[in-house]
């Protein structure tokens, strides 16, 4: 865990993370579990699931992190099998948003134009489409 977290205004994080290039916006996994897998997979599973609903998704480099209701990112792990499927949960988790350094939204957590926050879906459902997608690129997915 990047130190302790101290919770900001949105209009002074924006100010601080304009004054120092490189700085990192922080959120605890408090309200949502974070799913962290290769990017190949997790571009995979948001395709499989576009139509039912839309899973808002971090993408790091080669990894994307796709959000979940919390407490149960441990299920979509359960029902991927043994693939890489990291979990980060509680409050002792937390992920880098955007505009972090080397983080840029997929989707993100809202629906346009009105900005209103998108449905988490439960890690149940997430993981039944990460084992598929993991199925579909076998070794190149575990990248």
């Amino acid at each position: 865990m990047p130190g302790p977290l101290d919770a900001l205004p949105a209009a002074e994080a924006a100010g601080r993370l304009s004054q120092a290039p490189g700085a990192a916006l922080i959120a605890p996994t408090a309200a949502f579990d974070a799913l962290v897998v290769p990017r190949l997979v997790g571009m995979a599973a948001l395709v499989m699931l576009e139509r039912e609903a839309r899973v808002p998704c971090i993408v790091m480099g080669g990894r994307a992190v796709l959000l979940v209701l919390s407490g149960t990112g441990g299920e979509a792990a359960a029902v991927s099998g043994r693939r890489p499927v990291e979990v980060r949960t509680g409050t002792g988790g937390w992920v880098a948003l955007p505009p972090s350094h080397g983080t840029r939204w997929d989707t993100p957590p809202w629906a346009e134009p009105a900005a209103a926050p998108l449905r988490l879906m439960h890690g149940r459902d997430i993981g039944c489409r990460l084992a598929e997608a993991f199925r579909c690129h076998g070794a190149e997915g575990l990248r």
